[in-house]
């Protein structure tokens, strides 16, 4: 039964690597689930090193997790600002022209 704690450990290294690679929160959400999975195994086992392990990858799937989400929210409001700044520049360019040509 330690070949599945190992085996779900090396699962979620491989979706970690990969999602480094890729910077996918869903990688990482999958990591992240099999790293509970396999910390899982090794509390069966009293196994406090690969928990410890495990507890670590967790940690830092959730990191990443948060800072794809800041990410994301930053560029959606600095979109939402350009789309705000440019509608407000063409606003003032039609008026000032309205207003010159009176």
């Amino acid at each position: 039964m330690r070949e599945e704690a190992a085996s779900l450990f090396n699962q979620a290294e491989e979706a970690l690597n990969n999602a480094s690679r890729t910077s996918d929160q869903t990688d990482y959400e999958t990591a992240k689930s099999l790293f509970e999975q396999s910390g899982r195994k090794w509390e069966e086992y009293n196994d406090p090193a690969q928990v410890a392990a495990c507890e670590e990858k967790i940690a830092s799937c959730s990191d990443e997790i948060t800072h794809i989400k800041r990410m994301r929210t930053m560029i959606m409001v600095a979109v939402a600002a350009a789309v705000v700044g440019g509608a407000a520049a063409v606003f003032i360019f039609i008026r000032r022209r309205k207003q010159t040509q009176k």
